[in-house]
């Protein structure tokens, strides 16, 4: 089992990463909760119980929990962004952004820029060739950070039911070193 600390270094200046666990469940919940703007584009409801027991333990098909690393940035204790990622997915030198959802009050201030910045430094030290990750299609602003970001669309995938709404997810890429 790879532990987070065997891949993950250094800081973000201002900020603490720290690694999320089941214990951290309602902390997560209450970040949901906060963030619940995106939940309604994503799923068309609010934030349900159980939601950040989803977060923590959903995986796509093949992979476990010693391949999904789950963090959270936090200014003076309180979690500010959350961040899921799936080592070898979908092969084994890409690593996915299952999601990265930063506080509507942190939005637009270099937070994101400064997680992906910290994420592609990591992941290029380890040797991993790109970084993917699928925005839906009607999140115009999580698709134009993601593009200037670095990451390019390689391909639409159609009609994937989040919840009560059906969207397009456009899977983006960004190759590393």
């Amino acid at each position: 089992m790879t532990l987070f600390v065997d891949v993950f270094h250094g800081a973000i200046p201002g900020y603490q990463i720290v690694p999320l666990t089941p214990v951290d469940e309602d902390r997560i919940q209450e970040f949901l909760v906060e963030c619940e703007d995106y939940q309604f584009i994503e799923s068309g409801r609010f934030v349900q119980p159980g939601d950040a027991n989803a977060f923590l333990f959903d995986l796509p098909p093949g992979k476990t929990l010693d391949d999904k690393f789950i963090f959270a940035i936090e200014k003076k204790s309180q979690i500010v962004a959350l961040l899921d990622l799936m080592r070898g997915y979908k092969d084994k030198n890409s690593w996915w952004i299952g999601l990265l959802l930063i506080s509507p009050s942190m939005r637009g201030k270099g937070l994101g820029r400064m997680i992906v910045d910290y994420l592609v430094k990591n992941l290029s030290a380890i040797g991993v060739h790109q970084i993917q990750l699928a925005v839906l299609e009607e999140n115009t602003a999580g698709y134009a950070f993601w593009q200037k970001m670095g990451f390019q669309q390689i391909e639409i995938i159609h009609g994937r039911r989040h919840g009560l709404k059906i969207h397009n997810l456009l899977v983006m890429t960004r190759n590393l070193n």
